[in-house]
């Protein structure tokens, strides 16, 4: 009776979840829309002036209009492209994010998690540590943030987690450096190292338990509205005694498009080797939709799909930003 009580309450959730994730994306859609109509702006030129950044527009009647912005972050806040900010920033981001999938194996593993992050940039350098609140509902061989993870040993022989867990997971700390500024007249390049600190052991079956090393590097150029950009890392996992695991490199190739001030949308495509040895390399496909409401807060609103055994099948979430 417990156990039905508990698949009940799960999938009233996973309802839930998708038709907060459908209002939303009909709520940013519509606002899209709206925003376009009242600007109807094409950006078609980038000059610097001091420490701001003209763009020239085009209003209704074809006449070119100067925007000031004091902060090239006003256009440039979206959460795969980190922009070099003119002046020190302090930043807290929360969210929620919902993934099910199979794996690989005869039943679905839900996973719930609720990240929170602090970040601060000056000039050329961006702080982040991270964690968060999950919940894996499934197998006991999908770890968040691994996936599908060949177990070495019997589950019953030994303290590892039996799949339904809960509880903190795991800290990123990580340090992002800009080799220069994103302008239209270069291209942009950053560096990141990220350190991964277990909060528990492979007895809560939400971490391996063991320290993970990345390194990752960027690339983007402003071309009009339009933000292309690609990441390529390389990661080495912590290696333990339950799980067969190795290092992997990761990429991601992805599009950004500006509607306008306020409103960004993009598409990008994530490509990772499979931490576990003898298995599918994951790929994702994910959309999204950012949108400033206020010089303070921001939101963000993406959805993804699977294209691999070691991806989840399908997932969304959001995160709110807001700038101290």
């Amino acid at each position: 009776m417990a156990f039905q009580e508990i698949i009940k309450v799960t999938d009233d959730m996973q309802n839930f979840t998708a038709i907060t994730i459908l209002t939303g994306s009909v709520f940013l859609s519509t606002l899209c829309m709206t925003k376009a109509q009242e600007m109807d702006l094409m950006l078609n030129d980038v000059a610097q002036d001091g420490d701001n950044y003209i763009y020239v527009a085009q209003d209704d009647d074809g006449d070119d209009t100067d925007m000031i912005l004091d902060d090239i972050d006003m256009i440039l806040r979206d959460y795969h492209v980190i922009s070099l900010e003119k002046q020190s920033e302090v930043s807290l981001h929360v969210g929620f994010d919902y993934t099910q999938g199979d794996y690989g194996n005869l039943t679905k593993t839900r996973m719930f998690y609720m990240p929170v992050s602090l970040n601060y940039t000056v000039e050329a350098w961006r702080f982040r540590v991270s964690s968060g609140y999950v919940s894996v509902i499934g197998e006991e061989n999908i770890i968040p943030g691994i996936g599908f993870a060949t177990l070495l040993t019997d589950p019953s022989e030994g303290d590892i987690g039996q799949g339904n867990d809960n509880g903190i997971g795991d800290i990123f700390l990580s340090t992002t450096y800009a080799f220069n500024e994103l302008r239209a007249d270069n291209l942009y390049f950053d560096i990141t190292a990220q350190i991964k600190i277990p909060t528990t052991g492979v007895g809560k079956g939400l971490s391996t338990g063991k320290t993970d090393f990345s390194l990752q590097f960027g690339m983007t150029k402003i071309i009009g509205n339009f933000l292309p950009f690609a990441t390529f890392g390389y990661r080495y996992v912590g290696k333990t005694e339950y799980y067969d695991l190795q290092n992997i490199w990761f990429a991601s190739l992805g599009m950004a498009y500006y509607l306008n001030r306020d409103i960004t949308l993009g598409l990008s495509y994530d490509l990772r080797k499979s931490v576990n040895v003898n298995t599918a390399n994951l790929q994702e496909l994910q959309v999204y939709t950012d949108y400033i409401f206020s010089e303070n807060w921001g939101a963000y609103f993406y959805g993804i799909a699977g294209l691999s055994d070691s991806s989840p099948n399908i997932g969304g979430g959001f995160q709110l930003k807001y700038n101290f």
